[in-house]
């Protein structure tokens, strides 16, 4: 991973790099900017992402005029990427094959949209994994050991945000039906039976909590927070008292409060996310402006966690989920551009893999779409299981959903056997042992013969597991 360590003091930015933690040999080379031109890049960014949200309020008139959003935002880039960066440091950044880059950065730099600086040849976003850490902002915390995570989905606590509700619901689904509940247990809350104690209550022991609705801004930094209903207020001061430690807040927000002294949705923004990292959370998602409200945003949210939950790095989950949006959403679109990680981007939430490796298929896609005989019998074992029945009648649906599934692979493999004209090698009754024993002979003519068969890829799977499939039918 590269650190870019970044000091600036008066108008000269000071620049340190950290290959893997081992400093670079040429360190504090400076740059020099002033105050003005930072603003105005900023301030630039934030009028085409406006324009971008123009065009999705009129996304069905055809004589409006589109400009090209994207070669302006590379334009600004390139020359902001230019002006900013010492020489040899623009080089490492174009040349480097690293792909997590952490800006750990003074505040005067913290509304800069790192990822949206252009090399010359991309986007920082389209190359890097990455991650910005304002200095004082951040207690490091080594990851905590964990067998589940623990999932907290928290959405509209107004009730006047129509979408978040369906971006929750939809997401709580995802979820429950991709991800096995092995791995993630995830809750639901919203409305206005969210109170602060209850918030408190549930936030606790999360290792991600996701949040839609509004944000409430203040000068001070700990009083910042998410507005409940009825006004309320749970401040991030709040959260930090009660033992606060997740992982990972991801906020797709709105402002509700201008009265602070940022002019900018950009800085407002990460001046929140500076006051949730004070209260303890090891990472923070959020927006470099206000977010629009549709289907792509949904997508793009689910395609992060479930590429998160697939055992990746928050970095490259939210890379993934931007480059999917680039390559897939209109040009104008800039949902991509508009979130920003918080936290070093290497930051992997789920630390066992050794605990992880089996890959255990998700039981609900077993129930949903595999055979009705294994489907039913695996899903009786499940029940038994959830109300801890005793050992001796689990072991019991344990084995009649082997049964099951050595009937479905026996099925397969005979008929397949026959089909080749391979001749008929099905036992006339089923018993378990010399069921699989002729299952493994078929195989074995499938590969003396070099004949491929169907689920060809499925049969080498069994054929190397025979060893541990005897000793379940011994």
């Amino acid at each position: 991973m590269i650190d870019l360590l970044i000091d600036r003091v008066g108008n000269v930015n000071v620049f340190n790099i950290l290959f893997d933690g081992e400093t670079y040999a040429e360190s504090h080379l400076q740059s020099v900017m002033d105050e003005d031109l930072i603003f105005e890049y900023i301030k630039e960014i934030e009028n085409l992402s406006k324009v971008s949200q123009a065009l999705h309020s009129n996304i069905g008139d055809t004589t409006r005029f589109r400009p090209d959003i994207l070669k302006e935002l590379k334009i600004l880039g390139e020359t902001f990427f230019l002006q900013f960066f010492p020489a040899q440091v623009a080089e490492k950044l174009r040349m480097t094959n690293q792909k997590y880059l952490h800006f750990n950065i003074d505040q005067g730099l913290s509304d800069i949209p790192w990822e949206l600086l252009h090399n010359g040849e991309c986007f920082l976003s389209d190359k890097f994994y990455i991650g910005k850490t304002v200095k004082g902002a951040y207690r490091s915390n080594s990851p905590i050991e964990k067998d589940k995570l623990r999932m907290l989905i928290i959405i509209d606590p107004t009730e006047d945000l129509e979408w978040a509700e369906k971006e929750g619901e939809e997401l709580f689904k995802t979820l429950k039906s991709k991800i096995s509940p092995s791995k993630l247990d995830i809750s639901f809350i919203g409305g206005k039976q969210i109170t602060k104690l209850k918030l408190l209550s549930l936030i606790k022991d999360k290792h991600i909590i996701h949040y839609s609705g509004h944000l409430y801004f203040s000068d001070e930094p700990l009083e910042n927070g998410w507005l409940l209903s009825n006004g309320k207020v749970l401040k991030a001061r709040e959260i930090k008292n009660c033992g606060f430690s997740t992982d990972l807040v991801f906020s797709n927000s709105c402002d509700s409060s201008k009265n602070v002294r940022y002019n900018n949705s950009h800085g407002i923004m990460n001046y929140f996310a500076g006051s949730f990292l004070m209260s303890g959370i090891k990472c923070f998602i959020g927006t470099n402006w206000e977010i629009i409200d549709n289907q792509k945003t949904l997508d793009f949210t689910i395609r992060f966690y479930l590429s998160l939950l697939n055992d990746r790095s928050i970095g490259e989950s939210l890379f993934t989920a931007k480059e999917y949006a680039r390559r897939n959403y209109e040009s104008w679109d800039l949902t991509w551009a508009n979130y920003s990680l918080h936290g070093p981007p290497s930051y992997i939430i789920i630390n066992k893999p050794e605990k992880n490796i089996q890959k255990i298929i998700n039981p609900n896609s077993i129930i949903n779409f595999y055979p009705t005989p294994v489907a039913r019998s695996y899903k009786e074992f499940l029940d038994l299981e959830m109300e801890e029945s005793g050992h001796q009648k689990a072991m019991e649906a344990v084995i009649n959903c082997f049964e099951d599934y050595s009937r479905l692979i026996g099925i397969i493999v005979f008929s397949n056997h026959r089909f080749q004209s391979l001749g008929n090698n099905n036992p006339f009754e089923f018993k378990l042992k010399t069921w699989w024993e002729q299952i493994y002979q078929c195989i074995w003519d499938f590969k003396k013969l070099e004949i491929s068969m169907f689920m060809d890829s499925f049969m080498k799977i069994l054929y190397s597991n025979r060893d541990v499939i005897n000793k379940m039918v011994d």
